[in-house]
């Protein structure tokens, strides 16, 4: 996905993405923000441990399930589009328009996650990103989201 808009200024971000994003441990698939620009795009990484939840009971060789990859994905797009939203607003997932998985991914492995907010009219909108391990595109897709009012 050579298309996607990279100039996010790479710097840290003193936002705690629990205070953005409704997802807590285990289904929070983000460490910790890299950049954020409201309504535009984020990146975040994750370290993959071997404690993750999500290896119990596969064998020796142990890889990253795509979900977990495409949830990344789909917290770091929530954050571009929430992080400077009213509270009681939330992003509902709507599907995948492409998606390519590449490369195993393994404990060990730092994913670096970028995503670019690429349409958005009356409450949906289309993103698209990448996750890179040592520069190495190791998944990319193209997303479909809605926001919606949520209940207090």
């Amino acid at each position: 996905m050579n298309t996607i808009n990279r100039s996010l200024e790479s710097r840290r971000i003193d936002m705690d993405i629990k205070d953005v994003i409704p997802q807590r441990p285990p289904f929070l698939f983000i460490d910790e923000i890299k950049a954020v620009e409201p309504g535009v795009g984020a990146d975040t990484t994750k370290l993959v441990t071997i404690n993750e939840w999500y290896f119990r009971g596969q064998p020796n060789d142990k890889v990253a399930p795509m979900f977990m990859l495409l949830e990344m994905m789909a917290q770091t797009g929530a954050l571009a589009i929430l992080s400077d939203q009213a509270a009681g607003k939330n992003v509902l997932f709507g599907g995948v328009k492409a998606a390519e998985y590449t490369v195993a991914v393994h404990p060990g492995d730092q994913l670096d996650c970028h995503v670019a907010l690429l349409k958005q009219r009356h409450g949906i909108g289309i993103g698209s990103g990448e996750i890179k391990v040592d520069g190495q595109v190791v998944f990319s897709a193209t997303l479909i989201f809605a926001i919606v009012e949520t209940e207090e």
